[in-house]
């Protein structure tokens, strides 16, 4: 009938998403260490990866850039991520507060720190990048965002190679919940640094996807 097939077109469409699209893309470092990683959004379906709202809509051109992006949350000795059910105190999740490392060698085109880490679920609407690093790389432009306010160690101008320390993991910007958000990106103006092309990631040859599982 008519559901079935609506629910087999449903499937379909997120199988698709598991795969990557045919786009340009970077290869690089997993940005996180010593931890078991979950995927919370990834892949080339709207069904598995919100960030896709923007590769097409016109409305949002200004940040058509992280179109592609990955979110990356920590599980704990517990397999989850956070004790309690969705906590107010962003300290409470177990990727709060992580280390964040250079994926790839390059310059850092942009920093930005300052911004405060925001209680659970509260987004910060007028800064929806939150405390971030812009790092230009293989032709690239990496975006790593929501990072812990006061942990930013990296300047506009700085150098950085593979694995360096960069910032710590936070809540800031327009987040519900902890979280690192990576995406990768070619172009960008200076008022939309994310009106950019977006480009694929994988990390060390890896695809991710919504779910997927990397551990350091």
């Amino acid at each position: 009938g008519i559901t079935a097939g609506a629910l087999l077109a449903l499937a379909a469409t997120a199988l698709r998403g598991y795969y990557p699209p045919e786009a340009p893309g970077v290869d690089l470092r997993f940005p996180l260490d010593d931890g078991h990683y979950y995927v919370a959004a990834a892949g080339s379906s709207l069904l598995i990866n919100h960030h896709l709202v923007t590769l097409t809509d016109d409305f949002r051109r200004d940040y058509r850039g992280q179109s592609y992006g990955v979110d990356i949350t920590r599980l704990n000795a517990l397999g989850v991520t956070a004790l309690g059910i969705m906590p107010e105190d962003p300290g409470a999740y177990a990727i709060f507060g992580t280390p964040v490392r250079a994926p790839c060698s390059g310059r850092v085109s942009r920093s930005h720190d300052g911004a405060p880490d925001m209680p659970v679920p509260r987004r910060d609407l007028g800064r929806p990048l939150g405390n971030h690093v812009f790092i230009d790389c293989q032709d690239a432009t990496v975006v790593l965002a929501h990072l812990q306010r006061g942990s930013v160690s990296v300047r506009t101008g700085q150098r950085v190679a593979t694995g360096a320390a960069i910032a710590r993991v936070g809540n800031s910007g327009q987040t519900t919940a902890p979280h690192l958000h990576i995406h990768a990106q070619r172009g960008g103006v200076r008022y939309a640094p994310l009106r950019a092309t977006p480009l694929v990631i994988r990390f060390s040859g890896r695809y991710p996807v919504r779910n997927s599982r990397f551990r350091r």
